[in-house]
Protein backbone atom coordinates (compact mmCIF):
# COMPACT_ATOMS: atom_id res chain seq x y z
CA UNK A 1 0.00 0.00 0.00
CA UNK A 2 2.75 2.41 0.97
CA UNK A 3 4.96 1.70 -2.47
CA UNK A 4 1.35 2.39 -4.45
CA UNK A 5 1.07 5.82 -2.28
CA UNK A 6 4.63 6.34 -2.92
CA UNK A 7 4.44 5.97 -6.87
CA UNK A 8 1.22 7.47 -7.51
CA UNK A 9 2.35 10.92 -5.28
CA UNK A 10 5.67 10.72 -7.53
CA UNK A 11 4.05 10.86 -10.59
CA UNK A 12 1.60 13.77 -9.36
CA UNK A 13 4.42 15.87 -7.88
CA UNK A 14 6.56 15.51 -11.17
CA UNK A 15 3.42 17.07 -13.57
CA UNK A 16 2.38 13.48 -14.90
CA UNK A 17 -1.72 14.36 -15.26
CA UNK A 18 -3.64 12.75 -12.73
CA UNK A 19 -5.67 10.47 -14.56
CA UNK A 20 -2.20 8.97 -16.01
CA UNK A 21 -0.26 9.04 -12.73
CA UNK A 22 -3.54 6.75 -11.31
CA UNK A 23 -3.42 4.57 -14.28
CA UNK A 24 0.44 4.09 -14.00
CA UNK A 25 -0.34 3.24 -10.22
CA UNK A 26 -3.28 1.14 -10.86
CA UNK A 27 -1.03 -0.73 -13.66
CA UNK A 28 1.83 -1.08 -11.27
CA UNK A 29 -0.15 -2.65 -8.40
CA UNK A 30 -0.60 -5.53 -11.13
CA UNK A 31 2.74 -5.44 -12.13
CA UNK A 32 3.82 -5.73 -8.40
CA UNK A 33 1.32 -7.52 -6.19
CA UNK A 34 -1.11 -9.71 -8.05
CA UNK A 35 -0.93 -12.60 -11.01
CA UNK A 36 -3.89 -10.69 -12.51
CA UNK A 37 -3.33 -10.53 -16.89
CA UNK A 38 -2.36 -7.44 -17.70
CA UNK A 39 -5.49 -7.84 -20.31
CA UNK A 40 -7.85 -7.24 -17.42
CA UNK A 41 -6.55 -4.05 -16.99
CA UNK A 42 -7.92 -2.53 -20.14
CA UNK A 43 -11.70 -4.31 -19.54
CA UNK A 44 -11.47 -2.90 -15.95
CA UNK A 45 -10.93 0.26 -17.17
CA UNK A 46 -13.76 0.06 -20.32
CA UNK A 47 -15.75 -1.10 -17.56
CA UNK A 48 -15.53 1.85 -15.04
CA UNK A 49 -16.89 3.80 -17.81
CA UNK A 50 -20.39 1.93 -17.91
CA UNK A 51 -22.45 3.36 -15.30
CA UNK A 52 -25.13 5.12 -17.01
CA UNK A 53 -25.42 7.66 -14.58
CA UNK A 54 -21.69 8.78 -15.94
CA UNK A 55 -23.41 9.87 -19.27
CA UNK A 56 -25.22 12.90 -16.90
CA UNK A 57 -21.04 14.05 -17.14
CA UNK A 58 -20.93 15.45 -20.78
CA UNK A 59 -24.50 16.44 -20.77
CA UNK A 60 -24.02 18.86 -17.80
CA UNK A 61 -20.69 20.10 -19.16
CA UNK A 62 -21.94 20.92 -22.89
CA UNK A 63 -25.37 22.76 -21.42
CA UNK A 64 -23.10 25.12 -19.29
CA UNK A 65 -20.73 25.58 -22.19
CA UNK A 66 -23.50 26.74 -23.84
CA UNK A 67 -25.08 28.42 -21.40
CA UNK A 68 -21.88 30.80 -20.48
CA UNK A 69 -20.95 31.64 -24.51
CA UNK A 70 -24.93 31.88 -25.21
CA UNK A 71 -25.64 35.43 -22.96
CA UNK A 72 -27.08 34.12 -20.10
CA UNK A 73 -23.85 35.20 -18.17
CA UNK A 74 -24.01 38.97 -18.82
CA UNK A 75 -27.92 38.74 -17.64
CA UNK A 76 -26.89 36.85 -14.85
CA UNK A 77 -24.62 39.69 -13.84
CA UNK A 78 -27.12 42.42 -14.60
CA UNK A 79 -29.84 40.64 -12.18
CA UNK A 80 -27.19 40.62 -9.40
CA UNK A 81 -26.63 44.39 -9.66
CA UNK A 82 -30.12 44.85 -9.13
CA UNK A 83 -30.26 42.70 -5.98
CA UNK A 84 -27.31 43.03 -3.92
CA UNK A 85 -25.88 46.43 -6.32
CA UNK A 86 -26.92 49.17 -3.67
CA UNK A 87 -25.06 47.49 -0.68
CA UNK A 88 -21.16 48.22 1.12
CA UNK A 89 -18.87 46.51 -1.22
CA UNK A 90 -21.64 45.86 -4.06
CA UNK A 91 -19.38 44.47 -6.59
CA UNK A 92 -18.03 41.84 -4.41
CA UNK A 93 -21.49 40.32 -3.79
CA UNK A 94 -22.16 40.90 -7.04
CA UNK A 95 -19.42 38.59 -7.99
CA UNK A 96 -20.86 36.35 -5.23
CA UNK A 97 -24.35 36.11 -6.28
CA UNK A 98 -23.07 36.26 -10.29
CA UNK A 99 -20.88 32.38 -9.51
CA UNK A 100 -23.94 31.05 -7.72
CA UNK A 101 -26.15 31.82 -10.70
CA UNK A 102 -23.15 29.99 -13.48
CA UNK A 103 -23.27 27.66 -10.46
CA UNK A 104 -26.46 26.62 -10.91
CA UNK A 105 -25.78 26.02 -14.65
CA UNK A 106 -22.31 25.32 -14.97
CA UNK A 107 -21.14 22.34 -12.74
CA UNK A 108 -17.47 22.97 -13.17
CA UNK A 109 -15.56 25.20 -10.81
CA UNK A 110 -12.49 26.25 -12.08
CA UNK A 111 -14.59 27.63 -15.26
CA UNK A 112 -16.63 29.43 -13.08
CA UNK A 113 -13.87 31.02 -11.60
CA UNK A 114 -12.47 31.88 -14.76
CA UNK A 115 -15.26 33.18 -16.22
CA UNK A 116 -16.53 35.40 -13.71
CA UNK A 117 -12.98 36.78 -13.24
CA UNK A 118 -12.60 37.79 -16.61
CA UNK A 119 -16.30 39.24 -16.52
CA UNK A 120 -15.85 41.69 -13.61
CA UNK A 121 -12.03 41.76 -13.26
CA UNK A 122 -11.85 44.83 -14.92
CA UNK A 123 -14.84 46.93 -13.01
CA UNK A 124 -13.54 45.59 -9.52
CA UNK A 125 -10.25 47.28 -10.74
CA UNK A 126 -11.90 50.65 -11.86
CA UNK A 127 -13.56 50.88 -8.60
CA UNK A 128 -10.09 50.24 -6.64
CA UNK A 129 -11.06 47.15 -4.72
CA UNK A 130 -8.13 45.16 -3.35
CA UNK A 131 -7.79 42.75 -5.87
CA UNK A 132 -5.98 39.87 -3.94
CA UNK A 133 -9.68 39.57 -1.78
CA UNK A 134 -11.38 39.59 -4.80
CA UNK A 135 -9.66 37.03 -6.62
CA UNK A 136 -10.10 34.98 -3.10
CA UNK A 137 -13.70 35.95 -3.01
CA UNK A 138 -14.46 34.84 -6.48
CA UNK A 139 -12.30 31.39 -6.15
CA UNK A 140 -14.26 30.52 -2.68
CA UNK A 141 -17.55 31.24 -4.54
CA UNK A 142 -16.64 29.42 -7.61
CA UNK A 143 -16.74 26.19 -5.60
CA UNK A 144 -20.35 26.87 -4.87
CA UNK A 145 -20.45 24.71 -8.53
CA UNK A 146 -19.99 21.52 -7.19
CA UNK A 147 -22.28 22.11 -4.29
CA UNK A 148 -25.04 23.36 -6.11
CA UNK A 149 -26.22 21.04 -8.58
CA UNK A 150 -26.08 20.33 -11.41
CA UNK A 151 -22.77 19.21 -9.67
CA UNK A 152 -19.85 16.59 -11.07
CA UNK A 153 -18.75 15.86 -8.19
CA UNK A 154 -22.35 15.22 -6.85
CA UNK A 155 -22.47 12.79 -9.36
CA UNK A 156 -19.17 11.21 -8.85
CA UNK A 157 -20.24 10.63 -5.48
CA UNK A 158 -23.44 8.67 -6.41
CA UNK A 159 -21.36 6.93 -8.48
CA UNK A 160 -18.54 5.79 -6.42
CA UNK A 161 -21.19 4.83 -3.63
CA UNK A 162 -23.94 3.35 -5.35
CA UNK A 163 -26.38 6.11 -4.28
CA UNK A 164 -29.17 7.78 -5.56
CA UNK A 165 -27.92 10.78 -8.56
CA UNK A 166 -31.20 12.82 -8.09
CA UNK A 167 -30.88 12.60 -3.98
CA UNK A 168 -27.33 13.78 -4.03
CA UNK A 169 -27.90 16.71 -6.08
CA UNK A 170 -30.60 18.14 -4.02
CA UNK A 171 -28.76 17.40 -1.34
CA UNK A 172 -26.23 20.58 -1.76
CA UNK A 173 -29.17 23.19 -2.63
CA UNK A 174 -29.65 24.33 1.28
CA UNK A 175 -26.05 23.94 1.88
CA UNK A 176 -25.28 26.03 -1.32
CA UNK A 177 -27.46 28.56 -0.37
CA UNK A 178 -26.28 29.00 3.24
CA UNK A 179 -22.79 29.13 1.55
CA UNK A 180 -23.75 32.08 -0.92
CA UNK A 181 -25.52 34.05 2.20
CA UNK A 182 -22.04 33.06 4.38
CA UNK A 183 -19.97 34.14 1.67
CA UNK A 184 -21.80 37.56 0.70
CA UNK A 185 -21.25 38.18 4.48
CA UNK A 186 -17.61 37.94 4.07
CA UNK A 187 -17.43 40.47 1.44
CA UNK A 188 -19.77 42.85 3.52
CA UNK A 189 -17.16 41.92 6.43
CA UNK A 190 -14.07 42.80 4.44
CA UNK A 191 -15.72 46.07 2.88
CA UNK A 192 -16.97 47.45 5.89
CA UNK A 193 -13.34 47.04 7.68
CA UNK A 194 -12.12 49.00 4.34
CA UNK A 195 -14.65 51.17 4.25
CA UNK A 196 -15.36 50.93 1.00
CA UNK A 197 -19.02 52.87 0.09
CA UNK A 198 -21.81 51.65 -2.16
CA UNK A 199 -19.78 51.52 -5.48
CA UNK A 200 -22.75 51.29 -7.78
CA UNK A 201 -24.37 53.88 -9.44
CA UNK A 202 -27.62 51.82 -7.77
CA UNK A 203 -28.63 53.74 -4.36
CA UNK A 204 -31.46 52.15 -3.19
CA UNK A 205 -33.12 48.53 -3.74
CA UNK A 206 -35.41 48.34 -6.47
CA UNK A 207 -37.91 45.58 -6.62
CA UNK A 208 -38.95 46.44 -9.84
CA UNK A 209 -35.16 46.17 -11.10
CA UNK A 210 -35.18 42.62 -9.52
CA UNK A 211 -37.91 41.81 -11.77
CA UNK A 212 -36.57 42.89 -14.86
CA UNK A 213 -33.50 41.77 -14.51
CA UNK A 214 -34.43 38.31 -13.08
CA UNK A 215 -37.27 38.11 -15.93
CA UNK A 216 -34.24 38.84 -18.67
CA UNK A 217 -32.17 36.22 -17.34
CA UNK A 218 -35.32 33.84 -17.68
CA UNK A 219 -32.74 31.28 -19.27
CA UNK A 220 -30.92 30.45 -16.05
CA UNK A 221 -34.02 30.29 -14.13
CA UNK A 222 -35.36 27.44 -17.01
CA UNK A 223 -32.42 25.49 -16.57
CA UNK A 224 -33.07 25.12 -12.88
CA UNK A 225 -36.27 24.67 -13.34
CA UNK A 226 -35.63 21.35 -15.77
CA UNK A 227 -32.81 20.09 -13.36
CA UNK A 228 -34.37 20.94 -9.96
CA UNK A 229 -37.76 21.16 -10.62
CA UNK A 230 -37.17 17.93 -12.97
CA UNK A 231 -35.54 15.55 -10.49
CA UNK A 232 -37.46 17.01 -7.12
CA UNK A 233 -40.94 16.23 -8.93
CA UNK A 234 -38.84 12.88 -10.16
CA UNK A 235 -40.63 13.67 -13.72
CA UNK A 236 -37.07 12.88 -14.86
CA UNK A 237 -33.87 11.07 -13.87
CA UNK A 238 -30.37 13.15 -13.56
CA UNK A 239 -29.47 11.44 -16.48
CA UNK A 240 -32.26 12.96 -18.33
CA UNK A 241 -32.32 16.32 -16.87
CA UNK A 242 -28.96 16.24 -18.38
CA UNK A 243 -30.06 15.84 -21.69
CA UNK A 244 -32.71 17.99 -21.51
CA UNK A 245 -30.50 20.45 -20.52
CA UNK A 246 -28.58 20.55 -23.00
CA UNK A 247 -31.34 20.40 -25.39
CA UNK A 248 -32.50 23.17 -23.77
CA UNK A 249 -29.47 25.44 -23.52
CA UNK A 250 -28.96 25.00 -27.45
CA UNK A 251 -32.19 26.00 -28.31
CA UNK A 252 -31.67 29.38 -26.07
CA UNK A 253 -28.70 29.79 -27.21
CA UNK A 254 -29.48 29.57 -31.39
CA UNK A 255 -32.79 30.56 -31.97
CA UNK A 256 -33.84 32.58 -28.43
CA UNK A 257 -30.92 34.67 -27.89
CA UNK A 258 -28.92 34.01 -31.14
CA UNK A 259 -25.91 34.26 -29.91
CA UNK A 260 -24.42 30.80 -30.94
CA UNK A 261 -23.68 30.74 -34.65
CA UNK A 262 -21.58 27.98 -36.43
CA UNK A 263 -18.35 28.46 -35.56
CA UNK A 264 -18.94 28.93 -31.52
CA UNK A 265 -21.37 25.84 -31.47
CA UNK A 266 -18.43 23.62 -32.70
CA UNK A 267 -15.64 25.35 -30.40
CA UNK A 268 -18.58 24.76 -27.68
CA UNK A 269 -18.79 21.07 -28.77
CA UNK A 270 -14.93 20.62 -28.28
CA UNK A 271 -14.48 22.17 -25.22
CA UNK A 272 -16.91 20.01 -23.73
CA UNK A 273 -16.07 17.12 -25.21
CA UNK A 274 -11.99 18.04 -23.88
CA UNK A 275 -13.32 18.69 -20.42
CA UNK A 276 -15.23 15.48 -20.17
CA UNK A 277 -12.73 12.73 -21.76
CA UNK A 278 -10.50 14.62 -18.52
CA UNK A 279 -13.08 13.52 -16.09
CA UNK A 280 -13.90 10.31 -17.80
CA UNK A 281 -10.17 9.32 -18.27
CA UNK A 282 -9.75 9.84 -13.86
CA UNK A 283 -12.82 7.73 -13.72
CA UNK A 284 -11.76 4.78 -16.06
CA UNK A 285 -8.23 4.96 -14.05
CA UNK A 286 -9.79 5.42 -10.78
CA UNK A 287 -11.82 2.05 -11.60
CA UNK A 288 -8.36 0.00 -12.17
CA UNK A 289 -6.79 1.35 -9.04
CA UNK A 290 -10.22 0.30 -6.45
CA UNK A 291 -10.07 -3.21 -8.63
CA UNK A 292 -6.17 -3.66 -7.59
CA UNK A 293 -7.19 -2.13 -3.67
CA UNK A 294 -9.97 -4.59 -3.52
CA UNK A 295 -8.33 -7.42 -5.06
CA UNK A 296 -5.50 -6.99 -2.23
CA UNK A 297 -7.73 -6.58 0.37
CA UNK A 298 -5.99 -3.40 1.39
CA UNK A 299 -9.75 -1.83 2.07
CA UNK A 300 -10.38 -4.50 4.74
CA UNK A 301 -6.98 -3.03 6.71
CA UNK A 302 -8.21 0.24 6.60
CA UNK A 303 -11.28 -0.25 7.69
CA UNK A 304 -10.03 -2.11 10.60
CA UNK A 305 -7.37 0.36 11.28
CA UNK A 306 -9.88 3.39 11.71
CA UNK A 307 -12.50 1.33 13.41
CA UNK A 308 -9.54 0.50 15.95
CA UNK A 309 -8.91 4.53 16.18
CA UNK A 310 -12.21 6.08 16.44
CA UNK A 311 -14.56 5.69 18.87
CA UNK A 312 -18.32 6.79 17.91
CA UNK A 313 -19.90 9.07 14.66
CA UNK A 314 -18.51 12.60 15.78
CA UNK A 315 -15.05 10.91 15.98
CA UNK A 316 -15.29 8.99 12.72
CA UNK A 317 -16.83 12.12 11.04
CA UNK A 318 -14.02 14.57 12.33
CA UNK A 319 -11.59 12.19 11.67
CA UNK A 320 -12.65 11.91 8.02
CA UNK A 321 -13.56 16.00 7.44
CA UNK A 322 -9.04 15.71 8.04
CA UNK A 323 -8.56 13.38 5.59
CA UNK A 324 -10.89 14.82 2.88
CA UNK A 325 -9.60 18.05 3.71
CA UNK A 326 -5.62 17.18 3.15
CA UNK A 327 -6.25 15.21 0.08
CA UNK A 328 -7.97 17.70 -1.52
CA UNK A 329 -5.26 20.09 -0.97
CA UNK A 330 -3.30 18.33 -2.81
CA UNK A 331 -4.82 15.97 -5.25
CA UNK A 332 -7.74 16.41 -7.93
CA UNK A 333 -10.90 16.28 -6.53
CA UNK A 334 -12.34 14.17 -9.09
CA UNK A 335 -9.85 11.13 -8.24
CA UNK A 336 -9.89 11.57 -4.79
CA UNK A 337 -13.95 11.17 -4.97
CA UNK A 338 -13.71 8.17 -6.65
CA UNK A 339 -10.55 6.64 -4.57
CA UNK A 340 -12.20 7.70 -0.99
CA UNK A 341 -15.62 7.24 -1.30
CA UNK A 342 -15.44 3.35 -2.30
CA UNK A 343 -13.36 3.61 1.58
CA UNK A 344 -15.30 5.66 3.58
CA UNK A 345 -18.54 5.44 2.71
CA UNK A 346 -18.79 1.79 4.21
CA UNK A 347 -17.59 3.09 7.49
CA UNK A 348 -19.83 6.13 7.26
CA UNK A 349 -22.73 3.83 7.10
CA UNK A 350 -21.30 1.30 9.88
CA UNK A 351 -21.12 4.77 12.03
CA UNK A 352 -24.86 5.09 11.94
CA UNK A 353 -24.45 8.50 9.32
CA UNK A 354 -27.13 8.79 6.30
CA UNK A 355 -24.70 8.03 3.21
CA UNK A 356 -26.20 11.09 0.99
CA UNK A 357 -25.45 13.06 4.00
CA UNK A 358 -22.47 11.82 4.42
CA UNK A 359 -21.30 12.14 0.42
CA UNK A 360 -22.60 16.29 0.46
CA UNK A 361 -19.63 16.30 3.50
CA UNK A 362 -17.38 14.76 1.37
CA UNK A 363 -17.55 16.84 -1.39
CA UNK A 364 -17.89 20.22 0.65
CA UNK A 365 -14.42 19.12 2.35
CA UNK A 366 -12.86 19.05 -1.53
CA UNK A 367 -14.37 22.22 -2.27
CA UNK A 368 -12.76 24.05 0.66
CA UNK A 369 -9.24 22.36 -0.10
CA UNK A 370 -10.11 24.20 -3.76
CA UNK A 371 -9.03 27.04 -2.06
CA UNK A 372 -6.85 25.86 0.77
CA UNK A 373 -3.16 26.33 0.27
CA UNK A 374 -0.88 25.18 -1.59
CA UNK A 375 -2.48 23.43 -4.32
CA UNK A 376 -6.28 25.65 -4.31
CA UNK A 377 -7.02 24.67 -8.13
CA UNK A 378 -9.55 27.77 -8.01
CA UNK A 379 -7.64 29.67 -6.35
CA UNK A 380 -5.20 29.69 -9.50
CA UNK A 381 -7.66 29.69 -11.74
CA UNK A 382 -8.76 33.49 -10.25
CA UNK A 383 -5.20 34.62 -9.76
CA UNK A 384 -4.02 33.62 -13.43
CA UNK A 385 -7.18 35.69 -14.87
CA UNK A 386 -6.87 38.79 -12.80
CA UNK A 387 -3.28 38.64 -12.98
CA UNK A 388 -2.45 38.46 -9.23
CA UNK A 389 0.71 36.69 -7.41
CA UNK A 390 -1.11 33.17 -5.99
CA UNK A 391 0.85 33.86 -2.73
CA UNK A 392 -0.55 37.54 -2.16
CA UNK A 393 -4.36 36.11 -3.17
CA UNK A 394 -3.18 32.78 -0.69
CA UNK A 395 -2.91 35.68 2.17
CA UNK A 396 -6.44 36.77 1.65
CA UNK A 397 -8.42 33.76 1.79
CA UNK A 398 -9.15 33.91 5.62
CA UNK A 399 -12.58 35.33 5.09
CA UNK A 400 -13.81 33.42 2.81
CA UNK A 401 -12.16 30.15 4.26
CA UNK A 402 -13.55 30.50 7.65
CA UNK A 403 -17.27 31.05 5.79
CA UNK A 404 -16.70 27.82 4.43
CA UNK A 405 -15.83 26.14 7.72
CA UNK A 406 -18.77 27.46 9.24
CA UNK A 407 -21.02 26.25 6.61
CA UNK A 408 -19.67 22.58 6.47
CA UNK A 409 -19.45 22.89 10.90
CA UNK A 410 -23.25 23.59 10.21
CA UNK A 411 -23.82 20.50 7.83
CA UNK A 412 -22.33 18.18 9.62
CA UNK A 413 -24.24 19.17 12.96
CA UNK A 414 -27.75 19.26 10.93
CA UNK A 415 -28.50 16.48 8.65
CA UNK A 416 -31.54 18.03 7.71
CA UNK A 417 -29.75 21.09 5.67
CA UNK A 418 -29.14 18.18 3.39
CA UNK A 419 -31.62 15.93 3.41
CA UNK A 420 -34.69 17.79 4.05
CA UNK A 421 -35.53 18.19 0.43
CA UNK A 422 -34.54 14.67 -0.42
CA UNK A 423 -37.09 13.48 2.00
CA UNK A 424 -39.33 16.35 0.41
CA UNK A 425 -39.22 14.30 -2.87
CA UNK A 426 -39.35 10.49 -1.27
CA UNK A 427 -35.81 9.75 -1.97
CA UNK A 428 -34.97 9.02 1.71
CA UNK A 429 -36.83 8.04 4.52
Amino acid sequence: MILLLIIMLAAIFTGVPIAIALGLTGTAAVLLGTNIPMALVGARFVGGLEATTLMAIPFFIFAGVLMEVGGIARRIIAFAEALVGWVTGSLLMVATVTATGMAAICGSGSADAAAVSAMLGSDLRKRGYDMDFAAAQIAAAATLAQIIPPSIMLILVAVAGNLSTGTMLLSGIIPGILLMLALLASAYIHAKRHKFPSDSTINTFSLRAVLVTGAQAWAAWGMILIVVGGILTGAVTATEAAALSAAYALIVGVLVYREIDYGLFVRSVRRSAALSAAILMIVGSVSVLNWVISTLGMQSHIHQLIVSTVDGRVGFLILSMVILLLLGMFIESFAVILLITPVLMPLAIRYGVEPHHFGLLLVFNLCIGMITPPFAATLFATSTVLRRNIVDVSMKIVYPWLAMMIVLGLAMAFPDLSLYLPRLAGYVQ
